[in-house]
């Protein structure tokens, strides 16, 4: 009844769905639904970027047009997502202001911590909760008895329009004489390159999370593992290591920093002992990018061990790798990157790349 008083309604996905094994599910859902899709960064992987129902990642560091959507949204329709406060950008009560709220937890004591209104709370799992609804859906022929089918299509038009009208990745971003690879433009560039089948791992936190779930485009069958909001720096590279033994040696890409990379940098011998096919994308902006913002911000530029005039000593990456046996590469523009990056995703076995950033 929600949705057929809906105009402009849409969806927000999160990993509890893939927790219950409801992928394949969801996908007939939105397929007999048609109306706009918006994931978690923890369900990115659910729905390719160039899905004719996909709107975009929405929240505090998100895209655009994603947010457009979920603002202007008359009804959403919340699946397995525990809208942590990155998602609502801490601010529950302007969440989605404009819908009426319905969401499903397997966990009602998930939904009870939630500072919004809800028009319905549902307390089930995500895969049983989709198969009732498409059921429902069916018995009552969505298709042809939804009395809103005009407005809500062109309601999916116009947030597929903002979705492009606002791109993550800028023209200017791949013109920019600075001196340094754009780590937009890399996110982009490896958006572009990387298979199905592929699978991503962002690090923990910083621009390595953050550029990497804002400007990544998803493929059919790619599958993303991270750990958004827990900040665990040293995260990417042993899960990124996880990731390839358990998939049987696919390609992993992963993006870490810098700083972050030296809290398990040991782990760079497992990667060699094993030869994983792990493609090790270093961002080096020289030191702690996201400390230096919070002690230049708050605290007058009272810098402290986080950058080498500081007190932060980080070892020269080409020269690690070379200790550990690694293949290596040293990015250092735009140019450079671009026209590297497809041999580089090609190297056989493990490859360290050292991505000298701005």
């Amino acid at each position: 009844d929600f949705l057929k008083q809906a105009q402009c309604p849409a969806l927000l996905a999160g990993c509890g769905i893939r927790k219950a094994g409801g992928e394949a599910e969801f996908n007939a859902l939105i397929d007999l639904l048609q109306i706009p899709v918006l994931t978690t960064w923890r369900a990115a992987d659910l729905i390719p970027d160039n899905h004719p129902c996909f709107a975009g990642r929405p929240g505090s560091i998100a895209q655009r047009g994603a947010n457009y959507t979920q603002q202007q949204a008359d009804l959403l329709l919340i699946i397995g997502a525990r809208l942590d406060l990155p998602q609502t950008a801490y601010n529950h009560r302007q969440f989605a202001p404009k819908a009426k709220k319905i969401i499903v937890d397997i966990d009602a004591n998930e939904i009870g911590k939630l500072d919004m209104p809800f028009s319905l709370s549902i307390e089930a799992d995500a895969k049983e909760y989709i198969c009732a609804l498409h059921a429902k859906l069916q018995e009552h022929h969505w298709q042809k008895s939804n009395p809103n089918q005009f407005h809500q299509q062109n309601w999916l038009t116009q947030t597929l329009a903002w979705k492009k009208q606002y791109p993550v990745v800028l023209p200017e971003y791949w013109a920019s004489q600075e001196q340094g690879v754009n780590t937009y433009c890399l996110i982009d560039r490896l958006s572009e390159l990387m298979d199905e089948g592929d699978i991503l791992v962002p690090g923990s936190s910083g621009a390595c999370a953050e550029i990497t779930m804002q400007a990544f485009r998803f493929k059919s069958g790619q599958r993303v593992l991270n750990c958004p909001g827990l900040g665990a720096m040293g995260f990417d590279l042993p899960m990124a290591l996880g990731a390839a033994i358990a998939s049987n040696g696919k390609r992993v890409v992963c993006i870490a920093g810098d700083g972050g990379i030296q809290l398990n940098v040991q782990e760079l011998a497992t990667m060699k002992r094993l030869n994983l096919p792990i493609k090790l994308f270093i961002l080096n902006n020289q030191g702690y990018g996201s400390i230096r913002n919070t002690q230049r911000n708050y605290f007058d530029g009272r810098y402290v061990c986080s950058n080498e005039e500081s007190g932060l000593h980080l070892p020269d990456m080409i020269k690690v790798a070379a200790g550990y046996g690694i293949t290596s590469y040293r990015l250092h523009g735009n140019a450079e990157m671009r026209s590297e990056t497809a041999k580089i995703l090609n190297e056989p076995g493990p490859c360290i790349v050292d991505v000298v950033t701005p």
